[in-house]
């Protein structure tokens, strides 16, 4: 799944954007989700998903696993320097060489998401995120749709 696992020469970051998008629109496209691309590439989100007549803004980062470990900042540049994300997406779809993990809801509230991708040496599971745990879409917009249900009208 991986890009430019051989090594060969640097990617440049547009196009491992690129391919972070082509394998989440596939992923989707394989289950049955319509997937929509903006035309102006200055939004916050990179796709629109429709499940059910419902749409989410999905923004698709690619990561390199570094020591059984992938971290994202919740942040990105802006004319101004670095603006954290507030509401600028649904869902974090994010790419590694294993797969894509989907985040969304409270797991977005931080300034910095790290997954792992083997367990801890030490066994530690408190407060740990593992990878696998979050490679379903629909478990991500189930935790959306939860997460609408408690909030107050």
């Amino acid at each position: 799944m991986g890009i430019n696992s051989k090594g060969d020469k640097k990617i440049r970051p547009a196009i491992k954007g690129a391919y972070g998008e082509c394998l989440v629109t596939a992923d989707c496209l394989s289950k049955g989700i319509m997937v929509y691309t903006p035309y102006v590439h200055d939004c916050p989100h990179d796709l629109v998903i429709r499940i059910n007549n419902n749409f989410y803004r999905v923004q698709v980062k690619y990561r390199k696993i570094t020591n059984g470990t992938v971290e994202v900042a919740m942040r990105r540049k802006s004319a101004e320097g670095y603006k954290k994300y507030n509401d600028d997406f649904d869902i974090l779809a994010l790419i590694t060489d294993i797969g894509i993990a989907y985040l969304s809801g409270d797991t977005l509230n931080t300034n910095h998401i790290t997954l792992r991708t083997r367990p801890t040496k030490n066994g530690q599971t408190r407060k740990v995120k593992l990878f696998k745990n979050y490679t379903s879409i629909y478990k991500s917009i189930n935790q959306i749709r939860d997460e609408e249900k408690t909030q107050p009208t």
